[in-house]
């Protein structure tokens, strides 16, 4: 997988994985956009003038032009000043400008490529990694390193150069005062770093609280009919209160204090530099051995100089937040995308819809194996439902089918190809599926049914909703077709979801055709009525019904019975009936099922 950036340059994500520094990957990032980068430090040295020159403009002014009562030297040296102190102003104007440019443009990309690479992820990714965590990723730690990129990278390379050029200047003015000024240094950088050796570890903790916070609101508000059905609302806050929301406070207390305690430090240290100054450049100046202009400028020198290094503990906390970040957003980029199209795999044409399962062993961990031994043939065409109890291997089965796992030994192949040899799109270009819970976009319900293929035309989608039943209940919608479906789709009972879900599908007019519980969720009124649009539906198209419904699973030619992830039955219905074993014990238990449901409906 690549990604094309706005320089038009390629980015890999695979190019991270053996680079474990944050901030030299955050760099690869920059690397397309290098000229904003190169002319926001070519901006950064212009802007730099005023701190470092005016002070001395100003030491000069105080015993050449005001002690020598030179008015007109001493006028030339403040509109020397000023006109340094515009053109520092502008420069930091437009440094600023194009950093915001480049940090947009960045995070920009970033998302993109961690959107890409995410969808390529397979299912046990997905299975192990929370939605709400992975969306703080994605939104919260990438923006985080926008702030690095806009604020931190110019800003701590200037307060850089402030100082160096600072106390260049003072050496070849001063060297006595310059070593009052050394003295403190040491000291200063030494606190440094172990303050930042401190606040990195809980800038970690920090981002990884607000993304479990992150992962339980979603969790939460995804399952809010849930928790209002049994009144667990109490019970939710409390536990929200008084658990990670408690943490991230308690760690983002931790880490304000850690900040907090570089300032008096800092502070401290600046007025016993100043102290020192004032004391050694003052019997100076008594002995005459020093200028009072050069004592004025040392003591400006001691703001400008502090100043930035205030301003870089400030920008290291940034630095430290947006590692901390980009620590968590690269491990998901190097999270290896298990299934990939191997090298030379060849896009699988249009095909008749046989499947072969030969000798398939599957295991989700490598240790325990949930399908063994596996040998199953479908012809063109043939409807085969999957029976069995929960866990049995049904779902597994497809998912090995659709490639979203790969099997541990053996083959899955669909006419005549081994699913491996082929790439992933158009295999499942030949395939569709409906499941139990439909999920619907926030779209229209043109779209959401068009979806199934982008190309369909409104009148094949509407000959669509007309098959499977849907198009009655649709018209009858305020605005038809473009009604707009919103989050939960709660204008749609569960069973018009489902009917939106089987006209996607025939849009679609895929090859092979999944049926997992599709019908599970429908009433026995409204699945009576759906009968002939499934029949229509499955007509001349291989099809693997996963079901409990009886009238779903007498539509199949074959009915395979699983257990313990093997085959141990197959057969007809009325095969399967007069062998009297699995599945007689699942139908029986089925068949009563229904019938006291068919009971319980006619008696509402």
């Amino acid at each position: 997988m690549t990604v094309k950036t706005a320089a038009n340059t390629t980015i890999n994500p695979k190019v991270f994985e053996y680079d474990r520094s944050s901030a030299r990957r955050i760099g690869r990032f920059l690397t397309p956009h290098r000229w904003r980068l190169v002319l926001g430090f070519v901006l950064m040295f212009t802007s730099v003038f005023d701190a470092i020159f005016g002070p001395a403009l100003i030491g000069r002014a105080v015993d050449d032009g005001l002690a020598r009562g030179n008015l007109g030297l001493m006028t030339s040296l403040v509109l020397l000043y000023l006109a340094i102190t515009a053109i520092s102003q502008a420069s930091t104007k437009l440094q600023i400008q194009t950093m915001v440019r480049l940090g947009q443009t960045v995070i920009r990309d970033m998302r993109q490529i961690l959107y890409e690479h995410v969808q390529e992820l397979s299912a046990s990714f997905f299975a192990r990694y929370e939605v709400g965590r992975l969306i703080s990723r994605i939104m919260g730690d990438v923006q985080m390193i926008r702030e690095f990129i806009v604020f931190a990278i110019i800003a701590i390379a200037r307060d850089s150069v402030i100082v160096l050029g600072i106390l260049l200047v003072m050496l070849t003015t001063s060297l006595p005062l310059t070593m009052v000024i050394l003295l403190i240094m040491p000291v200063l950088f030494v606190f440094s770093y172990r303050w930042s050796i401190a606040s990195r570890k809980i800038y970690n903790e920090v981002r990884e609280l607000a993304s479990s916070v992150n992962a339980r609101l979603a969790e939460d508000f995804n399952g809010v009919r849930v928790v209002q059905a049994y009144a667990r609302e109490d019970f939710n806050y409390k536990r929200f209160h008084d658990g990670r929301n408690q943490q991230v406070l308690d760690a983002n207390l931790q880490a304000s204090t850690t900040l907090a305690s570089f300032f008096p430090v800092l502070e401290l240290l600046s007025g016993l530099a100043l102290f020192g100054l004032v004391l050694v450049g003052g019997l100076l100046v008594l002995n005459n051995n020093l200028t009072a202009g050069v004592l004025v400028a040392f003591v400006l020198y001691i703001e400008q100089l502090f100043s930035p290094i205030r301003d870089m503990a400030q920008r290291w906390s940034v630095v430290q937040a947006a590692l901390a970040s980009g620590d968590q957003v690269f491990r998901i980029l190097d999270e290896r995308i298990e299934i990939t199209d191997k090298p030379g795999a060849i896009a699988m044409p249009r095909g008749a819809g046989a499947v072969q399962f030969k000798n398939v062993t599957f295991s989700y961990d490598g240790r325990t194996t949930v399908l063994q031994d596996i040998n199953l043939d479908v012809k063109s065409g043939q409807k085969i439902a999957f029976v069995g109890h929960t866990g049995a291997g049904k779902s597994s089965m497809i998912k090995l089918l659709m490639r979203f796992y790969d099997v541990t030994s053996g083959s899955v192949c669909v006419d005549g190809y081994d699913v491996r040899d082929v790439t992933q799109n158009s295999l499942r270009a030949n395939m569709g599926i409906v499941l139990q819970e439909t999920h619907l976009f926030t779209d229209t319900i043109m779209n959401n049914i068009r979806a199934g293929r982008d190309g369909a035309t409104d009148q094949e989608v509407i000959d669509a909703a007309k098959a499977v039943g849907a198009h009655d209940f649709i018209m009858a919608l305020n605005n038809g077709y473009g009604t707009r479906i919103t989050k939960g789709a709660s204008i749609l009972s569960v069973g018009q979801r489902q009917l939106l879900a089987f006209a996607r599908a025939l849009v679609a007019d895929p090859r092979i055709l999944i049926l997992d519980e599709a019908t599970s969720s429908i009433d026995t009124h409204t699945e009576k009525a759906i009968q002939e649009a499934l029949k229509r539906l499955l007509a001349d198209r291989t099809s693997f019904i996963i079901a409990h419904r009886l009238s779903t699973i007498t539509l199949s030619d074959l009915i395979v019975v699983m257990d313990h992830g093997r085959i141990v039955e197959r057969g007809t219905h009325t095969e399967l009936l007069a062998g009297r074993g699995l599945y007689y014990g699942l139908y029986t238990m089925a068949y009563n099922r229904e019938i006291e449901d068919a009971e319980a409906a006619i008696s509402l």
